[in-house]
């Protein structure tokens, strides 16, 4: 009996998949050698057993778009749809069913004992098919359906490990192309290709809150229960992430007197567009965009969004109660602006970061980056002369979060009513600019200098991307961050024994892990 690994689909249906690598015997039914149909890779056909494939299983590492069953809609689930037949009618499964295609590499038929023997590696196993895996591991009985599988045997040139990376290019383009029959949504290719492990490495257990492509198997389910509906979109995270970065758009350390087009930003209202954006760039290491270097600020802002979320229901009163509603008083969700805007959208019980916050309210991602874009402009940002930027804050976001929101909610709220829905006020030059100007400049000025003998012009944290570790001021500390103030660069180095700052550096201790 081969390893088997146990899976859950989001919707609770549990399965077992191969455990690569793997050689696995099969009894087959018929089956044909079609040959070296591209002119290098062999093709199969065989036609196997429900009960073969129920018994020793098949990987699934070479399928972008893993399975997923609601399991009770007969109308619109297609497992449900084809377990029906394979129950009821399993003599047509084969003919109904496109199958299973698989990659492997190599392959052994055996005619007399009408066994096929095959060799499954790393990064092999169903290209396409995983519903109808699905329904055939998962049915109730089994029944003397068969399924009809397509093996691509690798030739011998893409199994010589020197020539792994072809090999999993020459995986990744089959799949993605044999997953056509339903396309795959942008955000499953995208997490098929790679292109989100960069955001993904800095999130750790927070990984699974967000879904990151169709059936994503890691969702969180202790003690907080992550499903496609209240999880977070791969496409809103980014576009998240994006507000941060300063690739895309303006910050005050560039121009602290910016025109109105420069404070506002398209992200704002552009939805999934700032995801399109992305995807083209993502693999690109040269490319400002590709949202590397704010990667690490992922953590913390899972956390600030939970935070924009929280204070628009509960306020934590001196002796640790909580009032409900806040927001800008009690009567703020009873505006218009709250109820069709700014309250508006997909109901997310669960907190993204902080696992004891339950029972969050509706909030809308428009909203939502609105008081992100407030916030930005007390992100911090070092150059250096390696090429690459610190990246960190001049204070506290979450701390700034509390001390600006109300006043900001304060002031677009009276303006919602001008304007025809929350996008028109979110997408008007002059709101933004008045935002900006009366209401976090200020505390902005007194909070972020852009004066480098000034205290404020250092950042309280921040993160070091050629060592991976995050520096906090200290006086105490061990590690010296200094500004070239000829060269507009900054340095970072761990302290000599006896030495002392000057005053174009303050000291830093670095961080065991992530502040956030």
């Amino acid at each position: 009996m081969p390893g088997l690994i146990p899976k859950t689909t989001n919707a609770g249906t549990q399965y077992s998949v191969v455990d690569v690598p793997s050689k696995i015997e099969y009894s087959y039914f018929s089956s044909q050698d079609c040959g070296l149909v591209d002119g290098e890779n062999r093709y199969w056909t065989i036609y196997i057993p429900m009960s073969e494939v129920r018994e020793k299983c098949f990987p699934l590492n070479a399928n972008p778009r893993k399975p997923n069953s609601i399991g009770s809609n007969e109308s619109t689930d297609i497992v449900v749809k084809m377990r029906r037949t394979i129950s009821n009618e399993p003599e047509k499964f084969v003919r109904l069913n496109n199958g299973l295609t698989c990659v492997c590499s190599s392959l052994l038929i055996d005619p007399s004992a009408k066994t096929v023997s095959i060799d499954w590696k790393e990064g092999e196993g169903i290209l396409n098919g995983g519903h109808t895996y699905l329904s055939l591991v998962t049915n109730p009985t089994i029944t003397e359906a068969v399924v009809r599988v397509e093996v691509i045997e690798l030739c011998a040139r893409l199994n010589d490990p020197s020539n792994s990376l072809e090999k999993q290019n020459f995986i990744k383009e089959t799949a993605i192309a044999r997953n056509s029959n339903r396309q795959l949504k942008d955000f499953t290719r995208s997490e098929f290709e790679g292109k989100h492990q960069l955001l993904q490495n800095h999130l750790l257990d927070l990984k699974g809150v967000i879904y990151w492509s169709e059936g994503y198997e890691e969702m969180v389910t202790e003690p907080r229960h992550f499903t496609e509906r209240n999880s977070m979109k791969a496409a809103v995270f980014v576009r998240y992430l994006a507000l941060t970065d300063n690739s895309w758009h303006w910050h005050p350390r560039e121009n602290d007197d910016p025109s109105d087009n420069q404070i506002l930003n398209n992200l704002l209202v552009q939805g999934n567009g700032t995801y399109d954006q992305w995807n083209l760039v993502a693999l690109d290491e040269e490319h400002e965009k590709n949202l590397v270097k704010v990667a690490p600020l992922g953590r913390m802002l899972l956390s600030l969004v939970d935070k924009i979320r929280a204070s628009m229901k509960y306020e934590t009163n001196p002796d640790g109660s909580t009032a409900n509603p806040v927001g800008c008083g009690s009567s703020f969700i009873a505006t218009e602006f709250f109820q069709n805007w700014a309250g508006s959208g997909q109901n997310r019980e669960v907190s993204f970061y902080d696992k004891g916050v339950e029972d969050l309210p509706k909030s809308s991602p428009h909203f939502v980056a609105y008081m992100i874009n407030s916030i930005r402009p007390f992100l911090w940002y070092g150059d250096t002369d390696n090429g690459f930027e610190y990246i960190g804050w001049h204070l506290d976001p979450l701390t700034v979060y509390e001390n600006l929101h109300k006043t900001i909610i304060r002031q677009i709220t009276p303006q919602y009513g001008q304007h025809r829905s929350g996008r028109d006020l979110a997408s008007n030059n002059m709101v933004a600019s008045s935002v900006w100007r009366n209401s976090v400049r200020p505390f902005w000025a007194d909070n972020c200098s852009l004066d480098c003998v000034d205290e404020n012009f250092y950042p309280i944290i921040f993160f070091d991307p050629s060592s991976e570790q995050w520096f906090e001021k200290d006086v105490s500390g061990d590690w010296m961050l200094s500004y070239v103030d000829s060269d507009e660069e900054w340095i970072l180095n761990k302290l000599a024994p006896g030495s002392r700052p000057t005053v174009y550096s303050r000291m830093y201790v670095k961080l065991e892990q992530s502040p956030y």
